[in-house]
């Protein structure tokens, strides 16, 4: 019974931190298509060079935190590596700064809170990562959570003060990185200079450096189409196009916490080789049932709605989400199994199979938007989405 109220709790959660992410877009999507284009592709950008620094460190606990046996000298060289990935981020960022590289493609944000913005994220990150490994669901899906609350509640104070909505996803890491620092009890740390070993270091950084491909590109994955769709598109189109993503990335979200439980307990079946598929039926069709039923209720209670009390036609946000949602329909059957590769410690499987997504990804994009316009960013995505799932589902095969 104890088992059922946590598991109830955990997506009590969820459903509240993305009831404010989607009020947060609604908001926007409301008062400014413009400003909604801006918020989403800077929170793209946002995500993509955070889980870029981050280095994979958060996968690397969550595969190998619960079966070390030195936990102090484990993390000492985990926040070891943080601290230079740390580093060579924001001399990465100054350099692109110095020489105004990428100009353009920053336009109205704000790049110097951005860039801190980022080793915050990644801190934050990892504080969740030990969370995640150590089984502590309740607390871990509650700070992540916490983030949509606070990116909501800041976004409304920037945007009815004119200040510039860009700066929201800093302030909203320093204040997740201030309640992180209150609570540091919860996490179990203890790391010290003198614990870091010169050897551990090589082990987690040639893993997290293996599985950084996948760590950085499955994260940018449901984003990239974005970035590329601001090459072609005005911030107004933009701003259609990431309302519809934005809720298909809701979705995602949701099927992910179901793998995020089954992670720590996955990788110790795949280490004794007693790994079988049936093992996860009902967690299967769990996401498949709950993906059914919210796409539904978003393609014919949400969007007429919203459309109706915004007096905007939002009919293209709508068919754009219906095509992404098949291609992510098809996935829901795997998603479970995202991290397989890494749980049965072959990270540079896990990298070459999101890089092959990735490179499919953009490529259609690219192609396909120069045909059918913003229907092409939506069709390569969900052609994308489709074709993960058949290599997911061929290795399971594999090893199961």
């Amino acid at each position: 019974m104890n088992k059922i109220y946590k598991f109830s709790l955990d997506y009590s959660f969820f459903f509240f931190g993305s009831f404010f992410a989607l009020l947060a877009n609604l908001f926007l999507g409301y008062n400014s298509l413009e400003e909604l284009g801006l918020f989403n592709k800077t929170y793209a950008f946002f995500i993509i060079f955070g889980q870029f620094f981050l280095f994979s460190i958060h996968e690397n606990i969550i595969k190998n935190l619960n079966i070390k046996n030195n936990r102090k000298k484990y993390l000492s060289t985990v926040f070891c590596l943080l601290f230079v990935s740390s580093c060579i981020c924001l001399i990465f960022f100054y350099i692109i700064d110095r020489f105004s590289l990428f100009k353009d493609l920053f336009n109205r944000i704000d790049f110097f809170l951005f860039s801190l913005s980022i080793p915050l994220f990644t801190l934050n990150k990892t504080f969740f990562a030990i969370l995640n490994s150590d089984k502590k669901f309740s607390l871990y899906f509650f700070l992540n959570n916490l983030r949509p609350v606070l990116i909501f509640f800041i976004l409304i104070f920037l945007y009815l003060n004119q200040i510039n909505i860009s700066k929201v996803f800093f302030i909203c890491e320093a204040l997740l990185l201030f309640l992180n620092i209150l609570i540091y009890r919860k996490y179990e740390i203890d790391i010290s200079l003198k614990y870091i070993n010169r050897n551990q270091f090589n082990k987690i950084f040639n893993f997290s450096f293996l599985s950084l491909p996948h760590s950085f590109l499955s994260y940018s994955f449901i984003r990239i189409d974005i970035v590329v769709l601001s090459f072609f598109v005005d911030l107004y189109t933009l701003g259609f196009y990431s309302f519809a993503t934005m809720l298909i990335e809701g979705i995602y979200q949701l099927l992910t916490m179901m793998r995020d439980r089954v992670n720590p307990e996955l990788s110790k079946l795949l280490n004794k080789n007693i790994f079988d598929i049936s093992f996860y039926y009902k967690n299967i069709l769990f996401n498949v049932v709950i993906f059914i039923l919210i796409s539904i209720f978003i393609i014919f209670v949400f969007f007429p709605l919203f459309s109706y009390y915004s007096n905007t036609n939002f009919d293209l946000s709508k068919n754009i989400f219906i095509i992404i949602s098949f291609g992510l329909f098809a996935f829901s059957f795997c998603s479970v199994f995202e991290h397989i590769f890494i749980m049965n410690n072959q990270p540079l499987h896990q990298s070459i199979y999101i890089i092959i997504g990735n490179l499919i990804n953009i490529i259609l994009n690219i192609l396909l938007i120069k045909i059918y316009g913003v229907y092409g960013a939506a069709i390569a995505t969900s052609l994308t989405f489709s074709i993960l799932f058949v290599i997911i589902y061929i290795y399971l095969k594999k090893i199961s």
